[in-house]
């Protein structure tokens, strides 16, 4: 296998003769620098435990490169990164005598950030929540969907605003759950694309789906069109076709549900026990986060 991004390369073999092979035919159609074994990557240390068959990968220069660059060496957590009181929404004007000097940075910083994730574990599951018209100015109400792979933390998530006014909380939640189906077909193509088992077989398990509206599950697995639903866009009824082939769906109480984190301000213990739940942990300087890979296919030494 050779993973590469942009201009770099990693080679994976079961053996130094196949990768030297693989090395001089690059050499023989690009200019090239063979930097040896790999100790970094993307912003990762690498170390190889050959004795215990092991791969260990860590972020930790990374993010004291990023707290470093936007000078906050000392700085402190947050128990929820934002106030529970709900805020009324605000434009800035960006003009050429006024420009928004901070927008640029806020881009850079959220850009800049990235989630470490570990374990062996790739079932996909997801997470689908919606508030209801909580936007005091124009009622639309926000999706938020999460999906984990194994016991990892969020490999994808999105807190959007509905492009519509829903009627009612089933509403609502349906419609969340329709872009939710939408990402699961993306990812299970991703996985499949990506040579992962379990998907490779027209018969693999359909991906759950958790949702804390039981009204919106029965919506989804009844074919019928009631008066009650007939007004729903019928884009968001493709949901039904997917249904125990590529989605499963169950429901989740909402005190479980961390998709909730999403939707809207959550109250600080709330929001930490839903971040628990996502596997994001605070570390101090003492402990480098790590994540462990399998390195089968390495030879003994």
């Amino acid at each position: 296998y050779i993973s590469v991004y942009i201009d770099d390369l990693l080679i994976f073999a079961k053996n130094e003769s196949e990768i030297s092979s693989i090395k001089a035919s690059l050499h023989n159609e690009f200019n090239m620098t063979d930097l040896g074994e790999v100790n970094h990557n993307l912003g990762m240390s690498v170390r190889c435990d050959y004795t215990r068959r092991v791969i260990y990968l860590d972020q930790e220069s990374y993010v004291n490169d990023i707290l470093e660059r936007f000078g906050m060496q000392d700085c402190k957590p947050f128990n929820t990164p934002m106030a529970q009181t709900k805020l009324k929404p605000y434009h800035v004007e960006n003009t050429k005598t006024s420009p928004n000097s901070q927008e640029g940075e806020y881009r850079e910083i959220v850009g800049s950030l990235i989630l470490c994730i570990g374990g062996n574990n790739v079932t996909l599951h997801g997470y689908s929540d919606a508030d209801w018209g909580n936007n005091i100015i124009d009622r639309r109400s926000i999706t938020g969907y999460l999906f984990c792979i194994g016991n990892a933390g969020p490999v994808t998530w999105a807190s959007k605003r509905q492009p519509t006014v829903a009627l009612s909380s089933t509403e609502v939640e349906y419609m969340a759950l329709s872009f939710a189906t939408q990402q699961t077909i993306w990812l299970r193509s991703l996985q499949k694309e990506l040579q992962i088992s379990e998907y490779l077989d027209e018969d693999a398990q359909p991906t759950t789906i958790y949702e804390d509206n039981q009204s919106c599950i029965l919506l989804a697995m009844d074919p019928v069109h009631h008066a009650r639903t007939k007004h729903i866009d019928i884009r968001h009824h493709f949901i039904r076709d997917h249904v125990d082939k590529e989605i499963h769906l169950e429901c989740l109480p909402t005190a479980e549900m961390v998709a909730d984190s999403l939707t809207k301000p959550l109250p600080a213990p709330a929001f930490q026990y839903h971040c628990k739940n996502m596997c994001i942990k605070h570390y101090d300087n003492t402990i480098t986060p790590m994540t462990k890979v399998s390195m089968t296919e390495l030879p003994n030494e």
